[in-house]
């Protein structure tokens, strides 16, 4: 099933569908965490996964986990944590044959003594990063898989196509 998900991921980067690819990349390190480190709690085995096996792209876990969260649970890429984060998605930097850092990171000081962290994200440098990793981690370590048991169906084949308006 994980690499479903990657290459789905990767057709959705090449659609242009860089919010679905995005969202759906950034559950990657909640399900290899959850193999690596079943007994943790989601963030953290999040964030240990993430550290330990996705490349340094300048964006630590700690920021793609505050994305993933604003993202995947509030549709909002503004994260909340001890700091206000804002979180700006490039799509357009995106293209296999140059390498660069997944995000730049700026902080911005208000008038009014306010700052906020300002993080520019290169959407198809991080969900190749992390599907590289997922990828690898998944191959070398399918029996830690055996939670995922599920499987989906195509029910047009399963029931045939007549009467359905298919």
């Amino acid at each position: 099933m994980i690499q479903k998900m990657i290459d789905e991921i990767a057709v959705a980067l090449n659609q242009g569908l860089y919010l679905v690819a995005l969202s759906a990349a950034l559950t990657l390190p909640d399900v290899c965490g959850k193999a690596e480190y079943p007994e943790e709690r989601v963030s953290t085995r999040y964030k240990k996964w993430y550290s330990t096996f996705v490349p340094d792209g300048n964006l630590p876990a700690d920021s793609v986990y505050a994305l993933r969260c604003s993202l995947l649970h509030e549709g909002n890429t503004n994260a909340k944590e001890k700091n206000d984060i804002k979180f700006q998605l490039m799509t357009n930097a995106y293209t296999q044959s140059i390498e660069i850092d997944f995000c730049i990171t700026s902080k911005v000081v208000h008038a009014d003594g306010t700052s906020e962290t300002r993080i520019t994200v290169y959407v198809g440098y991080l969900c190749t990063a992390i599907c590289n990793a997922a990828s690898d981690y998944y191959n070398r370590n399918k029996e830690k898989f055996d939670f995922l048991n599920y499987s989906i169906e195509d029910m047009a084949q399963k029931l045939g196509a007549i009467g359905y308006g298919i």
